[in-house]
């Protein structure tokens, strides 16, 4: 299961994360605080619909001196991850963080 910081459902299982549909937009900051229009929507990202790396990816963001992909936090769709644009490296994103291993 895939949750937010606050307990929301976004996935059932990796399948899931990655089927180009989520439960919930993952639109929280790390502490739980609701993500809005006003906020800004990117996110880096550098993944693919499918989880996979996509190039360009701020050179592996070590650097700011390039573009990278980036995905929508409002989005319950593919583009959450895998929005088509990309950002200016020295712009201000949110990043998202994704455990993958199950937590006992």
């Amino acid at each position: 299961m895939y949750r937010r910081v606050d307990g929301v459902d976004v996935a059932s299982s990796w399948s899931d994360l990655t089927d180009g549909t989520l439960t919930a937009p993952i639109a929280v900051t790390e502490k739980g605080t609701e993500l809005t229009a006003a906020d800004g929507v990117n996110v880096w990202t550098a993944t693919g619909a499918q989880g996979a790396y996509t190039y360009p990816g701020c050179s592996d963001f070590t650097s700011d001196s390039f573009i990278g992909y980036v995905g929508k936090s409002l989005a319950t769709n593919a583009s959450w991850t895998a929005s088509g644009s990309t950002s200016n490296c020295l712009l201000d994103n949110r990043l998202y963080c994704i455990q993958t291993s199950v937590v006992a």
